[in-house]
């Protein structure tokens, strides 16, 4: 029997493989400004809201982009995901097998979560009430308040709770609000070193097999 009764799951490079279309909008819309970063430039802060990287990278270059930039990133990136976004592989199965209670906690905007859920036929699997997004808080990942706020809502404990987070905005999250992580490294953006990152973030353990979910819950 399982130690958990919620398992907290991210979207973004957890459910659905959308880290690597994100990227790319990124880097064309950064493009268009004079601002030649790369793919590995952008993932490097997979996590992280469009209104994070977006005072980021302004910093970074001392180029003030545009304020509406969320905004503009939202409407590039939604054709793209109709078109191109995909489940990670066996998340339909593992969720569907699922008996905890489950919810989602994203730093994604509300609409860009529910579309991207219904794409992929995932967003039956929470309901709205079971899908907690950045707006909700007042901090964002990496700060622990929607992990916190997930547990209040769902009548969970940290101590009795699992995240399963691919980045280690995710990771830091989870942990400074008490929960245990289980890193994954399935989605298509990650690099080689990532399940290393993972670990050094505070992940309990790291797997790129969604199909092990279910023996991990029971033995973790």
């Amino acid at each position: 029997m399982s130690k958990f009764d919620l398992v907290i799951f991210d979207c973004d490079g957890v459910l659905v493989d959308s880290e690597a279309l994100s990227t790319k909008v990124w880097v064309q819309f950064l493009a268009d400004h004079g601002l030649p970063y790369g793919t590995e430039d952008i993932a490097a802060h997979a996590g992280l809201t469009d209104r994070a990287l977006r005072n980021l990278i302004s910093e970074e270059t001392g180029y003030e982009l545009p304020d509406d930039t969320p905004q503009q990133i939202e409407e590039r990136a939604t054709s793209l995901f109709d078109n191109e976004l995909n489940a990670l592989p066996g998340v339909l199965d593992a969720v569907s097998r699922l008996t905890l209670p489950k919810c989602v906690c994203s730093n994604s905007g509300m609409a860009r979560l529910h579309r991207s859920l219904r794409t992929v036929g995932l967003f039956d699997h929470f309901g709205p009430d079971r899908i907690y997004h950045a707006s909700l808080v007042g901090k964002p990942k990496p700060a622990p308040d929607l992990h916190l706020h997930a547990l209040e809502r769902m009548g969970a404990t940290a101590e009795h709770a699992v995240v399963i987070e691919d980045s280690v905005t995710g990771v830091t999250a989870a942990r400074a609000a008490g929960i245990t992580v289980f890193g994954y490294t399935a989605a298509s953006h990650l690099g080689e070193d990532q399940a290393d990152k993972l670990r050094a973030a505070g992940a309990s353990l790291v797997f790129n097999d969604m199909n092990e979910l279910d023996r991990l819950l029971n033995v973790a």
